[in-house]
């Protein structure tokens, strides 16, 4: 369950159909509160609001509305009002309330100043003698400035002494407003004031942040002194983790080195990948996830393709995946009991027509369709280049094909015990709640969805996709970046434009880490040069950066800890966590002065600070630790400790144990197995490495000048990959 002490409770109006996935909230908003530890969870208010017992829990209830009517149940929506001033629950409010007090009695203004916004029906309509009194340097002009004349605006009063104006504006009659607040209650921003957006000429929606989110939310929802799950990063490094989906497996590559002056048949893309990239990068794992009718001989496999997939998955840094069964492009096509005869409608437009149920001629008289008629489902429609409902269907959806089925099949290529790990979303990747549950009830992690971008097409946080989406109490967890799909006009062009992704990763690195590192792409980027060439570049850059490889699971498992993660204060400065699974790093902002009070803290393994953050590393063998806090770290290097502990490294860190000057861990990873160590004198240390009981490695290592060791055991262990696990100890040389 979500840990409602950081969950911030999210009304949008979807009356129309809108879901929350589509709402502003979740594309623009919810990626910043995540970043700073909130989670959140939608309620539509054409449907429902939370209860009285669901606020008292939250941390905060947001709104952002922009239509005056857009709650129905007015009456009530003021009883949540009441009971957010009730409760140590914050507020915060973008746009519009989403009701006009002149509905309301009086009783709308009255909990609105409750909750420190003066609201007032009046607007300033006409702008241009209207002035900017007054913006805060701190808060706005983050990735745009403010419009000039101003845009339209309310007229907005501010009645609570702690409040904080960041935008006042004023109109030619002299009258004031108070455009974005701050105060100890929540916060406030007039629409057009936070966010701007609009059209290209070309249709392509454009957004910037006016404000600083990142700054506005935390004073609105005062997050600065709390701790916050990171699924970003692990044992003091950023994440990285690469899945690829299955589509073009079957594809025959159009590269020239394979397909030209041959009398064979060109390698399946699947092929070009598996000798490409997978052999090329045995250091950067990656989850291959299949489309299981490429595989299924009575659906689209051959022995070829399932030839391939037995390769691919015997390779040790590889995970096997599950990309569905018949590949969903529409997801909300299959959402109830009718899908069957709605598809029989778009039968002609199935690889193997002939085999579905039914002839085509027999279906179209009996259905009284013309010749080459087609359903007018409007869910197609809505999403580009999709002509009908999934990839293909010999057999009808069902929730067992997709997920349990396309698993069998799968998992019969894989080795003697390594099972499926990762369901990866297909087509839209807009799953259903019970789609959502079905998986999360076989036990693999999920992902895909989300697609991020931030370079100069997409330049704003308002393109960075949060880590998930809390559907009807179920986890989707999105990938970190977008494929290479959106980069080639949805494989149409630009086969190079996979190359850009550097752009976002970086951008979400600096000046605050947003993402971990990931690299999503398809099969079909197997078929071109030119895109084979652009996914060799973002790999490249890969093994340049200091990172943690994990497997596409470990992340999405990580991304659910993050839901769940609960921080029980005890004393000052000092946290028992709890519920955190498969998430081990928490990190406090504002914390350049700050470090680990080991003495006060149990099951820490390490600490960095990087971006004026503190990142800390928890033992994944201890199942509640205990992080306690100090001042007065100094900002130009590690802090110093007493006892030794973790700064950074490419391997995961376990079982870590002190014991005088000496300690010890178990460790494994992936090739590269540099590490950094905090031991905080100037004595040489012997480092030695068991195997299965063996020594496999010992080394002396000597410290720097600011007591740090730091080595590298991949190249010491003659191993196959992954590597280890393996227990190291170190202890000092006179030891």
């Amino acid at each position: 369950m979500p840990a409602p002490d950081r969950t911030v409770i999210a009304l949008y109006e979807g009356g129309d159909g809108t879901r929350a996935r589509y709402s502003r909230v979740h594309q623009i908003a919810q990626m910043p509160l995540n970043h700073l530890g909130l989670h959140v969870v939608y309620y539509d208010v054409t449907e429902n609001l939370p209860s009285d017992e669901e606020i008292a829990d939250a941390h905060g209830l947001l709104t952002w509305f922009d239509n005056p009517d857009a709650i129905a149940q007015v009456d009530r929506y003021l009883g949540v009002l009441q009971q957010v001033a009730r409760t140590q629950t914050k507020f915060v409010m973008l746009g519009h309330p989403g009701f006009r007090l002149e509905d309301t009695g009086g009783a709308g203004e009255r909990a609105l100043r409750r909750l420190g916004i003066d609201w007032t029906d009046s607007r300033v309509q006409v702008t241009f003698d209207s002035e900017l009194v007054h913006a805060e340097p701190e808060l706005t002009g983050f990735e745009r400035d403010l419009p000039s004349p101003l845009p339209a605006f309310p007229v907005v009063g501010q009645n609570h002494s702690g409040t904080k104006t960041w935008i006042r504006a004023r109109s030619g009659g002299g009258r004031e407003s108070h455009l974005v607040m701050t105060s100890p209650k929540g916060g406030f921003a007039a629409l057009n004031f936070a966010v701007y957006r609009e059209q290209s000429d070309d249709g392509t929606p454009l957004r910037a942040w006016l404000i600083d989110p990142f700054r506005f939310f935390a004073r609105a929802f005062d997050t600065d002194e709390k701790p916050k799950p990171d699924p970003t990063t692990r044992v003091g490094r950023r994440v990285y983790y690469s899945h690829i989906d299955g589509d073009g497996w079957l594809n025959r590559t159009m590269i020239e080195r394979y397909s030209g002056g041959s009398k064979e048949k060109p390698p399946m893309a699947a092929e070009v990948i598996r000798r490409e990239i997978f052999e090329a990068y045995p250091q950067m794992p990656v989850t291959v996830a299949p489309i299981a009718a490429e595989l299924d001989t009575d659906w689209f496999g051959s022995a070829e393709s399932r030839d391939i997939a037995r390769r691919i998955f015997a390779m040790p840094h590889i995970e096997v995946g599950n990309h569905t069964y018949s590949h969903p492009f529409a997801w909300d096509f299959f959402q109830g009991n009718d899908h069957r005869e709605r598809e029989r409608r778009f039968f002609d437009r199935y690889p193997g027509s002939d085999r579905l149920v039914g002839a085509l001629g027999r279906l179209r008289d009996a259905l009284g369709l013309d010749q080459g008629a087609v359903s007018g489902f409007e869910g197609i429609a809505s999403y580009p280049g999709y002509e009908r409902p999934r990839a293909y269907a010999i057999e009808p959806f069902s929730i067992n094909l997709e997920i349990d089925e396309a698993t069998t099949v799968i998992a019969e290529l894989a080795p003697p015990g390594k099972a499926v790990g990762t369901y990866q979303w297909s087509g839209n990747t807009a799953p259903f709640a019970e789609m959502i549950g079905a998986v999360e009830r076989t036990g693999m992690a999920n992902i895909n969805g989300g697609d991020s971008r931030f370079d100069p097409e997409y330049p704003s946080y308002a393109w960075s996709a949060p880590y998930g989406i809390d559907v009807d109490g179920h986890w989707q967890v999105f990938a970190s970046n977008s494929n290479e799909n959106t980069y080639t006009e949805n494989w149409t062009g630009r086969y190079f434009g996979f190359r850009y992704l550097i752009e976002t990763l970086r951008n979400e690195e600096r000046p605050r880490r947003i993402s971990a590192f990931n690299v999503y792409y398809h099969m079909y980027s197997g078929d071109r040069q030119a895109s084979l060439a652009a996914l060799k570049r973002n790999l490249d850059y890969a093994v340049t950066q200091p990172l943690v490889p994990v497997a596409t699971s470990t992340y999405a498992r990580a991304v659910q800890g993050f839901r769940t993660m609960r921080f029980q204060p005890r004393g000052e400065a000092r946290w028992a966590v709890l519920n955190r699974g498969e998430l081990h790093t928490v990190r406090f902002d504002r914390a350049l002065f700050k470090a680990v009070d080991f003495a006060r803290s149990h099951g820490v393994l390490g600490q960095r600070h990087l971006h004026g953050r503190l990142y800390v590393a928890l033992d994944p063998a201890v199942d509640r630790p205990v992080i306690a806090l100090r001042t007065g770290a100094e900002p130009d290097r590690a802090p110093r400790a007493d006892p030794a502990y973790l700064i950074e490294a490419a391997w995961d860190i376990r079982e870590l144990r002190r014991e005088g000057n000496r300690f010890s861990f178990r460790t494994a990873g992936y090739l590269d197995g540099a590490m950094r160590w905090y031991v905080g004198d100037q004595r040489g240390r012997v480092v030695t490495v068991r195997i299965e009981g063996q020594q496999a490695a010992r080394f002396t290592v000597e410290p720097d000048v600011d007591g740090e060791i730091a080595f590298d055991l991949g190249p010491r262990l003659d191993r196959p990959w992954p590597k280890g696990p393996a227990t190291v100890t170190i202890v000092p040389v006179d030891a």
